[in-house]
């Protein structure tokens, strides 16, 4: 499998041009007048495009940012981005408003109506495929007086998160927020860099020297380069997936799932040290039960998921049946080496009594979760009498998979 999804919104009309880390660090010693350039007497907008995630979007706000959702265009045209950007000089201090001092700092949320520390505002304009518009203002400018003068772009996206400015942590080298995630919320963030078109259209360019030491500027816009956001998904996703195992399945609903995660986390949007760019969890305490839920966040549907059994299929292995995709994804805490899980199952008998099952199981993959990977959890359900159930997690590349009998689980039974 690829980890890559290629979103259909993404259409360049035309060339653009990302920052890249090969060629050379601007330092400030070139500007207009050493180059043989004179300062502009226009202003030059700062354009920004949106590329393909790692694996496509997730939002509850709307769930997961995924391309096979029926709905992905919409939630794409209505996520909201924040950008920043600063110019790139060993000097450059975050701790500077735009609203104060645009050389060190070009875009931030300080020039909004409500001015505050978070990155600007913007979402893709409908009219312009994956160029984003500024929300709250026009345009925004660059420094026309030093037209090669070159800035780094930051873009992140928090889904309906709510921050509060003290929540927003500014100092000379990073920009950090705390973060609360509840499951249903996708969190990614990105530095603007090259993609393969763009650095084919630098090598033939004439000027690509200076083009690559000005990215970003007023000089590499007038030459059609213009920072482009590829996202990376900053928490690991889990999906769930039930098959029949026998034809008793038809009487066996799943009614919640739940995972142990940790909730609390330091979000790097911005830092010298690109490295250092993501979601920590490591110093996180608090550890709660995720729900899944529908697409949008809404509880899980009750009486509702469960698998038919198909007699043509008796004679397949069972995760090569036809399956059932139980709600959305859950959106939780990486690296860690195990996620607790919590299955409940409701069982219908013949006189239409019921009960309900909770099992348990720790779920691990070779090595730790991932950020940016995607894992299935399969589900394999058996008779009336035994709803035990087998377990298959997949990671996204080959080999990631482990089974697990039904002796190893946990379970508990109860009448409603």
């Amino acid at each position: 499998m690829v980890n890559r999804v290629r979103i259909e919104i993404i259409i360049y009309s035309t060339v653009l041009l990302l920052l890249t880390g090969c060629g050379k660090t601007y330092t400030g010693d070139e500007n207009s007048r050493n180059t043989g350039l004179e300062p502009l007497d226009e202003n030059i907008p700062v354009m920004l495009a949106i590329g393909d995630p790692v694996y496509s979007m997730l939002t509850r706000g709307s769930g997961a940012f995924d391309s096979e959702l029926s709905n992905a265009i919409e939630m794409w045209k209505k996520a909201v981005f924040y950008i920043y950007a600063f110019k790139i000089e060993d000097d450059v201090d975050f701790r500077l408003l735009s609203r104060d001092n645009n050389e060190h700092c070009l875009v931030d949320g300080s020039m909004d109506t409500n001015g505050t520390k978070m990155g600007k505002r913007a979402r893709l304009n409908g009219d312009r495929a994956s160029y984003l518009s500024w929300i709250d203002s026009s345009e925004i400018f660059y420094d026309s007086e030093n037209q090669t003068r070159p800035y780094r772009f930051f873009g992140f996206y928090i889904d309906d998160l709510s921050v509060k400015e003290s929540d927003i942590e500014r100092t000379s080298d990073a920009i950090k927020i705390k973060v609360q995630i509840d499951g249903t919320q996708d969190i990614m963030s990105t530095v603007a860099t090259l993609t393969d078109e763009q650095k084919d259209a630098i090598r033939k360019s004439d000027n690509k020297e200076l083009i690559m030491n000005s990215l970003y500027s007023a000089y590499a816009a007038r030459q059609g380069v213009h920072p482009v956001l590829a996202f990376h998904h900053r928490l690991a996703r889990v999906k769930f997936k039930i098959f029949p195992a026998s034809e008793a399945s038809d009487n066996i609903y799943v009614e919640s799932v739940s995972v142990d995660s940790k909730t609390d986390g330091v979000f790097t949007v911005v830092a010298k040290d690109a490295k250092s760019i993501g979601l920590d969890f490591t110093n996180s305490t608090i550890v709660k039960p995720l729900l899944l839920c529908e697409l949008g966040g809404e509880s899980l549907k009750q009486d509702y998921y469960r698998v038919p059994w198909i007699p043509e299929e008796a004679n397949k292995d069972i995760y090569e049946r036809t399956g059932v995709e139980v709600g959305e994804s859950l959106l939780l805490a990486p690296d860690m080496d195990v996620y607790k899980m919590k299955l409940r199952l409701k069982q219908i008998f013949p006189d239409q009594s019921s009960k309900w099952y909770d099992l348990f199981y720790d779920l691990k993959v070779n090595g730790r979760f991932q950020a940016g990977m995607q894992y299935t959890v399969r589900v394999a359900v058996y008779g009336l009498e035994d709803a035990d159930v087998n377990v298959v997690v997949d990671g996204w590349r080959e080999g990631e998979s482990i089974e697990i009998s039904p002796d190893d689980w946990t379970k508990q039974e109860y009448i409603k």
